[in-house]
């Protein structure tokens, strides 16, 4: 059994503190794994475009990213830490997975970037280049899909048949969406037999209204633990055994036909 949280959080100020109260409790509620929003530790910069924000990217060893491997260590929880990151001239939304003691295992850089009136993603940082990491830790196969890639259904079917038992979603999303995305979510934890557990974020911030709606959800598409529109934490237990039992009496995979499916990747 594995417990896992999902920290819903508005992120328009003070976002840093906030994130260091809502980890330390559910550490004390005893979670070994916690998501965090997209682009934790800054406003929602892409609500529009500024070109002196994109100055607020940080390399690895930025305050952002430091803050937040304190906090893991700190709390002893293993954390899946979004930060706007500089890399080679480079500008990505990522996440980092960080361990009890505060160390970086790996990190996930978001391969899909939307474009459109309050999401110009696209401005401030460019598609990843990490493909689509699989992360063993502490007994547990996890990933990650950042916001829009869960739209892709590709990246969490590749992220399965690598063994991901677990994908980890942040989120900035909103509210006029919230249905679809309930159902995207469910949906890629159905076909794919894994647990999805997302985080989002609430309020305004630069004028742009987040929804919240996180949500964990089982291999079965079944909703374990679904917040509202305001900041919360979801603390679900989890059996990663569960995926073997549905993976037998569904079989999806053992009757995959790859052969066929070349048109995938004509473009």
């Amino acid at each position: 059994m594995v417990k896992v949280a999902s920290l819903q959080m508005d992120g328009s100020k003070d976002n840093l503190i906030r994130a260091e109260n809502l980890v330390a409790a559910v550490a004390r509620a005893g979670a070994d794994f916690a998501v965090l929003p997209e682009l934790t530790g800054c406003a929602w910069l892409p609500a529009r475009e500024e070109e002196p924000l994109l100055g607020l990217a940080e390399p690895d060893r930025g305050k952002t990213l430091t803050t937040l491997r304190e906090m893991a260590a700190s709390c002893r929880i293993n954390l899946v830490a979004p930060v706007y990151e500089q890399s080679g001239g480079q500008r990505y939304s990522t996440a980092y997975v960080l361990d009890r003691g505060g160390a970086v295992i790996g990190k996930y850089r978001k391969n899909h970037i939307p474009y459109e009136p309050g999401w110009y993603e696209k401005f401030y940082y460019g598609p990843g280049d990490s493909g689509f990491p699989v992360f063993d830790h502490e007994g547990v196969r996890l990933g990650i899909q950042i916001c829009w890639d869960n739209m892709f259904p590709e990246g969490t079917r590749i992220l399965a048949l690598k063994g991901a038992q677990l994908v980890f979603a942040p989120r900035a999303t909103g509210h006029l969406s919230l249905g679809r995305w309930r159902t995207v979510l469910r949906a890629n934890a159905a076909v794919n037999h894994l647990f999805v557990v997302s985080a989002n974020r609430v309020g305004e911030d630069r004028g742009v209204q987040f929804g919240g709606g996180s949500i964990i959800a089982g291999p079965t598409g079944c909703v374990l633990g679904e917040a509202d529109d305001k900041p919360s934490v979801l603390v679900c237990e989890v059996n990663l055994k569960e995926i073997t039992a549905v993976a037998r009496a569904e079989p999806f995979f053992a009757n995959r036909r790859p052969e066929i499916y070349t048109d995938l990747v004509v473009r």
